[in-house]
């Protein structure tokens, strides 16, 4: 084989992969050049597209591969997934190269990362974690970039919330990149004690 412009040129039954005797060699190529016909791999250039390119955790992207032309094949790894068009569930960032082969059998590479993002974690802080009927509790959310805590519907990374009665919080953070997350907190209300008097002693 000699290099030809972007690919390789072959010479009679010879494959990119596979040479048939007689072997090619200094002191018969003139002969193999003369008399076999010569036939040229120009190594496809792929395209390769994500979209989108970045994921939450648990989400899809689809791939898109082309340049091998009508009637060629395409292989992406990691996962051997064969297909111009394939759906992939990365668990991390991930690098995809694609591999594409044109019906001459002459194959080029491309490569697109998808990237994956974190599900965020919701965490709280309150002050106090219990308090009296009437009182207000402070709570201070983290992990997320934006938060709304049901019940009540509140917006905000530090809240007031003055439950009448033991509750559960609900809170549904999102990240910079636009994943979700939850998380929970409690507010104990003590009852207001109820006051009694009595008086057994003899009136005079």
């Amino acid at each position: 084989s000699k290099p030809w412009g972007s690919g390789m040129c072959l010479f009679g039954s010879m494959t990119n992969t596979s040479f048939h005797n007689p072997q090619p060699s200094a002191t018969n190529l003139r002969a193999n050049m003369l008399c076999w016909l010569a036939v040229c791999c120009i190594q496809p250039t792929i395209t390769a597209v994500a979209n989108p390119t970045s994921v939450c955790s648990g989400q899809s992207a689809t791939l898109t591969a082309g340049g091998a032309g009508i009637g060629g094949t395409y292989t992406w790894n990691p996962g051997a997934i064969t297909g111009s068009n394939v759906v992939v569930s990365p668990t991390a960032t991930t690098i995809y190269t694609v591999s594409g082969t044109n019906t001459t059998n002459c194959t080029g590479t491309q490569t697109v990362q998808v990237v994956v993002n974190p599900t965020p974690t919701i965490t709280a802080i309150s002050n106090p974690t219990s308090l009296c009927v009437g009182s207000t509790a402070t709570v201070t959310l983290n992990g997320a970039n934006t938060y709304t805590t049901n019940p009540g519907n509140i917006v905000g990374g530090v809240i007031l919330v003055s439950p009448t009665i033991t509750t559960n919080y609900t809170v549904a953070g999102t990240s910079t990149a636009g994943c979700n997350g939850t998380g929970t907190f409690q507010i104990v209300v003590n009852p207001v004690p109820t006051a009694t008097a009595s008086n057994n002693s003899p009136i005079c």
